[in-house]
């Protein structure tokens, strides 16, 4: 998995990502639906686009929200902008739907758990905002060139659950990501081989479970459920 230079991206998002490459803007697909292209390309013969297709496919862009609906509407059958004050717009492209946010470096302030959105301009600065190293790998929406700054796959290949920088920090931002280490270590272990955090990560939640008594009973409840 460590020397997957690229992922096979179905037609009609690469197409997607010709749009945005065309009009001076960059498109990559993030988190979830390239761990899972990941874990699955290399070792079964699942199709590229049943692969993609495992989760909501979510992208990251330099281009504001106002341009990505520019890009956007041409091209999509649905549009939303519910999550648009986030920098976040949604579509339908072909049999896929997509949530392209614009690049952002997120500002916490100590005993809040809502950050001051900033929209940045490098992918980079927006992958370290993320919280484990497996969710911060992007693919190009157009070439399937992967960009891993934290070293997510060789994490993903030995079945590592890092944190990207400091774990303490990372769950002080958001403490719902105590709860989402433990899930991703429940499924993803499910798969071909176990999965565990690292020492300093379980010793972070350890010590600070107390910190999910901020975080509301309905996002509690969602990650309970998707751990059983």
């Amino acid at each position: 998995m460590a020397d997957i230079k690229k992922l096979e991206v179905p037609e009609s998002l690469s197409r997607l990502g010709g749009v945005f490459r065309e009009a001076g803007h960059e498109l990559y697909l993030v988190g979830g639906v390239v761990r899972w292209a990941l874990l699955l390309g290399s070792d079964t013969d699942t199709e590229p686009e049943a692969q993609i297709n495992r989760q909501d496919t979510d992208a990251a862009t330099d281009a504001h929200p106002a341009r990505i609906k520019e890009l956007l509407r041409p091209h999509a059958e649905n549009l939303w902008t519910v999550g648009e004050r986030f920098g976040t717009i949604a579509a339908t492209i072909g049999e896929y739907e997509v949530q392209i946010t614009t690049y952002r470096t997120d500002q916490y302030t100590r005993g809040s758990r809502h950050p001051e959105v900033r929209f940045g301009d490098s992918l980079r600065e927006d992958l370290a905002r993320r919280d484990f190293t497996i969710n911060a790998v992007a693919a190009d929406a157009l070439t399937g060139e992967i960009v891993d700054p934290f070293e997510g796959r060789k994490d993903l290949e030995r079945g590592v659950i890092r944190a990207v920088g400091d774990p303490l920090e990372r769950m002080r931002d958001d403490p719902l990501r105590m709860l989402r280490a433990v899930r991703f270590e429940t499924t993803l272990s499910e798969l071909e081989k176990p999965f565990a955090m690292t020492q300093d990560l379980e010793k972070a939640i350890r010590n600070n479970a107390g910190w999910l008594e901020s975080i509301s009973a309905e996002r509690k409840r969602e990650e309970f459920e998707k751990i059983l």
